[in-house]
Protein backbone atom coordinates (compact mmCIF):
# COMPACT_ATOMS: atom_id res chain seq x y z
CA UNK A 1 0.00 0.00 0.00
CA UNK A 2 1.40 3.52 -0.72
CA UNK A 3 1.69 5.91 2.44
CA UNK A 4 1.29 3.16 4.70
CA UNK A 5 3.58 0.97 7.14
CA UNK A 6 7.06 1.49 6.19
CA UNK A 7 6.39 3.96 3.01
CA UNK A 8 5.06 6.32 5.64
CA UNK A 9 8.08 6.35 7.97
CA UNK A 10 10.21 7.03 5.06
CA UNK A 11 7.97 9.91 3.87
CA UNK A 12 7.60 11.34 7.03
CA UNK A 13 10.62 10.30 9.01
CA UNK A 14 12.38 12.92 8.29
CA UNK A 15 9.69 15.88 8.90
CA UNK A 16 8.92 14.35 12.45
CA UNK A 17 12.95 15.01 12.84
CA UNK A 18 13.36 18.32 11.93
CA UNK A 19 8.89 19.98 12.31
CA UNK A 20 8.12 21.23 15.84
CA UNK A 21 5.42 18.85 15.63
CA UNK A 22 4.31 16.73 18.67
CA UNK A 23 4.64 13.15 18.62
CA UNK A 24 0.91 12.43 19.90
CA UNK A 25 -0.17 14.79 17.12
CA UNK A 26 1.83 13.20 14.55
CA UNK A 27 0.68 9.36 15.64
CA UNK A 28 -2.98 10.97 15.19
CA UNK A 29 -2.00 12.06 11.66
CA UNK A 30 -0.20 8.51 10.37
CA UNK A 31 -3.44 6.78 12.07
CA UNK A 32 -5.71 8.43 10.13
CA UNK A 33 -3.17 8.87 6.60
CA UNK A 34 -3.45 4.85 7.66
CA UNK A 35 -7.16 4.43 7.85
CA UNK A 36 -7.93 6.33 5.27
CA UNK A 37 -5.47 4.66 3.22
CA UNK A 38 -6.83 1.21 3.77
CA UNK A 39 -10.64 2.54 2.82
CA UNK A 40 -8.71 3.50 -0.25
CA UNK A 41 -7.60 0.23 -1.18
CA UNK A 42 -10.33 -1.89 -0.01
CA UNK A 43 -11.59 -3.79 -3.56
CA UNK A 44 -15.10 -3.18 -2.63
CA UNK A 45 -17.55 0.43 -1.50
CA UNK A 46 -17.66 0.67 1.88
CA UNK A 47 -19.59 4.22 1.60
CA UNK A 48 -23.49 3.41 1.58
CA UNK A 49 -25.42 4.38 -1.69
CA UNK A 50 -26.71 8.43 -1.54
CA UNK A 51 -22.98 9.44 0.39
CA UNK A 52 -21.95 11.37 -2.72
CA UNK A 53 -25.42 13.52 -2.80
CA UNK A 54 -24.54 14.15 0.88
CA UNK A 55 -23.56 17.52 1.84
CA UNK A 56 -20.36 16.08 3.45
CA UNK A 57 -19.70 12.93 1.72
CA UNK A 58 -19.75 14.69 -1.98
CA UNK A 59 -15.95 16.33 -1.06
CA UNK A 60 -14.58 12.49 0.58
CA UNK A 61 -12.66 10.03 -1.72
CA UNK A 62 -13.97 6.88 -1.69
CA UNK A 63 -12.99 3.33 -3.26
CA UNK A 64 -14.56 4.02 -6.59
CA UNK A 65 -12.49 7.76 -6.89
CA UNK A 66 -9.02 6.04 -5.88
CA UNK A 67 -9.91 2.65 -7.99
CA UNK A 68 -10.40 4.71 -10.97
CA UNK A 69 -7.51 6.99 -10.05
CA UNK A 70 -5.77 3.43 -10.48
CA UNK A 71 -7.02 2.55 -13.58
CA UNK A 72 -6.09 5.61 -15.34
CA UNK A 73 -3.72 7.82 -13.90
CA UNK A 74 -5.22 11.27 -15.68
CA UNK A 75 -8.10 11.97 -13.26
CA UNK A 76 -9.11 11.56 -9.41
CA UNK A 77 -5.64 12.60 -8.06
CA UNK A 78 -7.00 13.88 -4.60
CA UNK A 79 -5.66 12.30 -1.95
CA UNK A 80 -7.68 12.44 1.00
CA UNK A 81 -10.79 14.76 -0.76
CA UNK A 82 -11.51 15.65 -4.04
CA UNK A 83 -12.71 19.42 -3.91
CA UNK A 84 -9.56 19.83 -6.61
CA UNK A 85 -10.84 17.15 -8.86
CA UNK A 86 -14.29 18.87 -8.53
CA UNK A 87 -13.17 22.23 -9.47
CA UNK A 88 -10.27 21.69 -12.11
CA UNK A 89 -12.33 18.95 -13.97
CA UNK A 90 -10.32 16.44 -13.21
CA UNK A 91 -12.81 13.92 -11.63
CA UNK A 92 -13.58 10.54 -13.47
CA UNK A 93 -16.64 11.41 -15.91
CA UNK A 94 -18.30 8.26 -14.29
CA UNK A 95 -17.62 8.46 -11.10
CA UNK A 96 -21.28 9.34 -9.46
CA UNK A 97 -22.43 7.05 -11.39
CA UNK A 98 -20.12 4.03 -11.22
CA UNK A 99 -20.55 5.12 -7.49
CA UNK A 100 -24.42 4.41 -7.77
CA UNK A 101 -24.35 1.05 -9.83
CA UNK A 102 -21.55 0.30 -7.27
CA UNK A 103 -24.04 0.66 -4.04
CA UNK A 104 -27.45 -0.08 -5.38
CA UNK A 105 -28.39 -3.38 -4.28
CA UNK A 106 -28.42 -6.18 -6.25
CA UNK A 107 -31.92 -7.37 -7.32
CA UNK A 108 -33.00 -10.80 -5.68
CA UNK A 109 -33.32 -13.05 -8.80
CA UNK A 110 -29.37 -12.27 -9.81
CA UNK A 111 -27.00 -13.39 -7.10
CA UNK A 112 -24.64 -12.64 -9.46
CA UNK A 113 -23.70 -8.99 -10.81
CA UNK A 114 -22.96 -8.80 -14.93
CA UNK A 115 -21.58 -6.03 -15.99
CA UNK A 116 -23.32 -3.95 -18.41
CA UNK A 117 -22.56 -0.82 -20.34
CA UNK A 118 -23.06 1.37 -18.12
CA UNK A 119 -20.91 0.77 -15.44
CA UNK A 120 -17.53 0.17 -17.83
CA UNK A 121 -15.49 1.55 -14.90
CA UNK A 122 -15.96 -1.34 -12.50
CA UNK A 123 -13.71 -3.59 -14.79
CA UNK A 124 -10.38 -3.73 -12.57
CA UNK A 125 -11.58 -6.04 -9.04
CA UNK A 126 -13.44 -2.87 -7.73
CA UNK A 127 -17.10 -4.29 -6.24
CA UNK A 128 -20.14 -3.16 -4.34
CA UNK A 129 -19.46 -5.18 -0.87
CA UNK A 130 -16.73 -8.22 0.20
CA UNK A 131 -17.17 -11.56 -0.75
Amino acid sequence: MEGGGVDAGRQWGPGILTLPVHRGAFLIFLTIQLFINVIGHLGFELYPRGFLRSPVGRWFNTTTHHHQHHQRMKWNFGLYFNVWDRLLGTNHPQYESTFEALTTPASPESSVEEPTESTPALAGGLSSRPN
